[in-house]
Protein backbone atom coordinates (compact mmCIF):
# COMPACT_ATOMS: atom_id res chain seq x y z
CA UNK A 1 0.00 0.00 0.00
CA UNK A 2 0.97 3.56 -0.68
CA UNK A 3 -0.21 7.34 0.32
CA UNK A 4 1.28 10.28 -0.19
CA UNK A 5 -0.25 13.50 2.61
CA UNK A 6 0.60 16.99 0.83
CA UNK A 7 1.64 19.85 2.32
CA UNK A 8 -1.85 21.33 2.18
CA UNK A 9 -2.54 18.10 3.94
CA UNK A 10 -4.88 16.44 1.05
CA UNK A 11 -4.61 12.85 1.41
CA UNK A 12 -3.79 10.38 -1.77
CA UNK A 13 -3.94 7.07 -1.61
CA UNK A 14 -2.99 3.93 -3.73
CA UNK A 15 -5.82 1.91 -3.21
CA UNK A 16 -8.42 4.44 -3.87
CA UNK A 17 -6.65 5.69 -7.26
CA UNK A 18 -5.46 9.19 -6.59
CA UNK A 19 -1.67 8.20 -6.78
CA UNK A 20 -1.93 8.48 -10.93
CA UNK A 21 -2.28 11.60 -13.38
CA UNK A 22 -2.76 9.37 -16.57
CA UNK A 23 -4.90 6.52 -17.59
CA UNK A 24 -3.89 3.29 -16.01
CA UNK A 25 -1.27 1.12 -18.49
CA UNK A 26 -3.14 -2.16 -19.96
CA UNK A 27 -0.58 -4.26 -17.81
CA UNK A 28 -0.86 -2.83 -14.78
CA UNK A 29 -3.22 -4.14 -11.54
CA UNK A 30 -6.28 -1.79 -11.01
CA UNK A 31 -4.48 -0.34 -7.68
CA UNK A 32 -1.28 1.07 -9.31
CA UNK A 33 0.47 4.57 -8.86
CA UNK A 34 2.55 6.83 -11.38
CA UNK A 35 6.24 6.69 -9.54
CA UNK A 36 7.01 9.83 -11.56
CA UNK A 37 3.74 11.55 -9.57
CA UNK A 38 4.78 10.32 -6.46
CA UNK A 39 8.55 11.46 -6.77
CA UNK A 40 7.24 14.71 -7.48
CA UNK A 41 4.70 15.06 -4.60
CA UNK A 42 7.86 13.79 -2.32
CA UNK A 43 9.48 17.23 -4.00
CA UNK A 44 7.04 18.97 -3.31
CA UNK A 45 7.42 18.07 0.73
CA UNK A 46 4.61 15.63 0.97
CA UNK A 47 4.71 12.69 3.12
CA UNK A 48 4.51 8.79 2.05
CA UNK A 49 3.46 6.23 3.68
CA UNK A 50 4.38 2.76 2.88
CA UNK A 51 1.72 0.64 4.56
CA UNK A 52 2.20 -3.51 4.99
CA UNK A 53 6.27 -3.28 4.83
CA UNK A 54 7.01 -5.75 7.33
CA UNK A 55 8.44 -8.17 4.25
CA UNK A 56 10.76 -5.42 3.12
CA UNK A 57 13.63 -7.18 4.59
CA UNK A 58 14.29 -9.89 7.13
CA UNK A 59 15.40 -7.17 9.44
CA UNK A 60 12.14 -5.83 9.55
CA UNK A 61 9.94 -8.84 9.48
CA UNK A 62 12.38 -10.45 13.09
CA UNK A 63 10.63 -7.04 14.93
CA UNK A 64 7.11 -8.52 13.78
CA UNK A 65 7.93 -12.21 14.20
CA UNK A 66 9.51 -11.08 17.86
CA UNK A 67 6.24 -9.12 19.01
CA UNK A 68 4.01 -12.05 17.37
CA UNK A 69 6.27 -14.42 19.39
CA UNK A 70 6.02 -12.23 22.61
CA UNK A 71 2.02 -11.13 22.31
CA UNK A 72 0.63 -14.45 21.75
CA UNK A 73 -2.86 -13.02 20.85
CA UNK A 74 -1.46 -10.97 18.16
CA UNK A 75 -1.91 -12.97 14.53
CA UNK A 76 0.11 -10.75 12.64
CA UNK A 77 2.42 -7.47 12.76
CA UNK A 78 2.77 -5.43 10.25
CA UNK A 79 5.29 -2.57 9.61
CA UNK A 80 4.15 0.86 8.08
CA UNK A 81 6.95 3.34 7.04
CA UNK A 82 6.83 7.03 7.53
CA UNK A 83 8.45 9.19 5.53
CA UNK A 84 8.85 12.97 5.40
CA UNK A 85 11.46 15.12 3.55
CA UNK A 86 11.61 18.20 5.81
CA UNK A 87 9.72 20.25 8.67
CA UNK A 88 7.09 21.47 6.20
CA UNK A 89 6.01 17.74 5.75
CA UNK A 90 2.51 16.99 6.87
CA UNK A 91 1.39 13.59 9.01
CA UNK A 92 -2.31 12.29 9.78
CA UNK A 93 -4.33 14.72 12.15
CA UNK A 94 -5.21 13.60 15.44
CA UNK A 95 -6.43 10.51 15.71
CA UNK A 96 -7.05 7.26 17.40
CA UNK A 97 -5.66 3.60 15.65
CA UNK A 98 -7.96 0.27 16.25
CA UNK A 99 -4.51 -1.45 17.02
CA UNK A 100 -2.12 -1.50 19.37
CA UNK A 101 1.12 0.39 18.15
CA UNK A 102 4.99 0.38 18.83
CA UNK A 103 6.82 3.41 16.74
CA UNK A 104 9.98 2.79 15.73
CA UNK A 105 12.01 6.04 14.96
CA UNK A 106 15.06 5.28 12.15
CA UNK A 107 15.87 8.97 11.13
CA UNK A 108 15.44 12.34 12.32
CA UNK A 109 13.04 13.80 15.20
CA UNK A 110 9.51 13.58 15.61
CA UNK A 111 7.56 15.95 17.62
CA UNK A 112 4.69 13.55 19.69
CA UNK A 113 1.91 14.39 21.47
CA UNK A 114 -0.17 11.60 23.23
CA UNK A 115 -3.25 12.69 24.38
CA UNK A 116 -5.40 11.41 27.53
CA UNK A 117 -8.34 10.96 25.49
CA UNK A 118 -9.37 7.60 24.37
CA UNK A 119 -12.09 5.74 22.63
CA UNK A 120 -13.20 2.45 24.29
CA UNK A 121 -12.97 -0.81 22.51
CA UNK A 122 -14.54 -4.26 22.42
CA UNK A 123 -13.69 -7.42 20.94
CA UNK A 124 -16.74 -8.54 18.60
CA UNK A 125 -18.12 -11.62 19.57
CA UNK A 126 -19.18 -12.47 15.48
CA UNK A 127 -15.28 -12.23 14.34
CA UNK A 128 -13.35 -11.51 17.21
CA UNK A 129 -12.24 -8.40 16.00
CA UNK A 130 -11.37 -5.37 18.43
CA UNK A 131 -13.87 -2.73 17.68
CA UNK A 132 -13.34 0.84 18.71
CA UNK A 133 -17.01 2.38 20.18
CA UNK A 134 -18.59 5.13 17.62
CA UNK A 135 -17.38 8.52 16.97
CA UNK A 136 -14.69 10.13 15.24
CA UNK A 137 -11.30 8.39 14.03
CA UNK A 138 -9.86 11.94 13.26
CA UNK A 139 -10.37 15.01 15.42
CA UNK A 140 -10.25 18.77 14.13
CA UNK A 141 -7.26 21.15 14.68
CA UNK A 142 -10.08 22.62 17.38
CA UNK A 143 -11.20 19.36 19.26
CA UNK A 144 -7.59 18.51 19.12
CA UNK A 145 -6.84 21.81 20.94
CA UNK A 146 -9.54 20.84 23.73
CA UNK A 147 -6.80 17.62 24.75
CA UNK A 148 -4.65 17.78 27.57
CA UNK A 149 -1.16 15.98 26.57
CA UNK A 150 0.33 13.07 28.62
CA UNK A 151 2.98 12.93 26.05
CA UNK A 152 4.46 16.28 24.29
CA UNK A 153 8.12 15.43 23.44
CA UNK A 154 9.97 15.13 20.66
CA UNK A 155 11.65 11.37 19.82
CA UNK A 156 14.97 10.86 18.22
CA UNK A 157 16.48 8.06 16.26
CA UNK A 158 16.69 4.68 18.23
CA UNK A 159 13.34 6.15 20.41
CA UNK A 160 10.75 3.66 21.17
CA UNK A 161 6.73 4.96 21.63
CA UNK A 162 3.77 2.55 22.42
CA UNK A 163 0.58 3.88 21.89
CA UNK A 164 -2.78 1.63 22.95
CA UNK A 165 -5.53 1.24 20.59
CA UNK A 166 -7.90 4.22 20.92
CA UNK A 167 -5.28 6.71 22.12
CA UNK A 168 -5.86 10.06 20.16
CA UNK A 169 -2.43 11.11 19.22
CA UNK A 170 -0.26 13.29 16.40
CA UNK A 171 3.28 12.82 15.30
CA UNK A 172 5.05 16.22 13.74
CA UNK A 173 8.06 15.61 11.75
CA UNK A 174 10.80 18.02 12.57
CA UNK A 175 12.75 17.66 9.98
CA UNK A 176 13.83 14.51 7.22
CA UNK A 177 12.52 11.95 9.07
CA UNK A 178 11.41 7.66 8.77
CA UNK A 179 9.68 5.96 11.72
CA UNK A 180 8.08 2.54 11.25
CA UNK A 181 4.87 2.05 12.68
CA UNK A 182 4.25 -1.68 14.18
CA UNK A 183 0.51 -2.30 14.58
CA UNK A 184 0.07 -5.28 16.58
CA UNK A 185 -3.38 -7.05 15.15
CA UNK A 186 -4.85 -8.68 18.14
CA UNK A 187 -7.91 -10.89 18.42
CA UNK A 188 -8.46 -9.61 15.04
CA UNK A 189 -8.17 -13.83 13.30
CA UNK A 190 -5.81 -12.36 10.57
CA UNK A 191 -3.95 -14.95 8.63
CA UNK A 192 -0.39 -15.21 9.93
CA UNK A 193 2.64 -13.77 7.83
CA UNK A 194 4.91 -16.16 6.35
CA UNK A 195 7.86 -14.86 7.80
CA UNK A 196 10.53 -16.78 5.78
CA UNK A 197 13.01 -16.08 3.40
CA UNK A 198 14.10 -18.21 0.21
CA UNK A 199 16.49 -17.95 -1.54
CA UNK A 200 16.13 -18.09 -5.10
CA UNK A 201 19.58 -18.48 -6.00
CA UNK A 202 20.58 -21.68 -4.15
CA UNK A 203 20.74 -24.75 -6.05
CA UNK A 204 20.55 -23.10 -9.41
CA UNK A 205 22.48 -25.80 -12.00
Amino acid sequence: GLQVIKPNRDKLCMEKGTLNRNDRPSWMPEKWYEKAYVHALWNQGSSIILTKASLLSPEISAVGGALEERFKGTSACDAHFYCSPNDRARSFECHCDHDDNFLVHAIGKVHWRVYDKRRPSRIRPDNGRIQLADGPVGLSDEEEAQLEPIIDTILDVGDLLYIPAGVYHRAVPVGPRISISVPLMESRKEVPLDREFYDFTKNIS
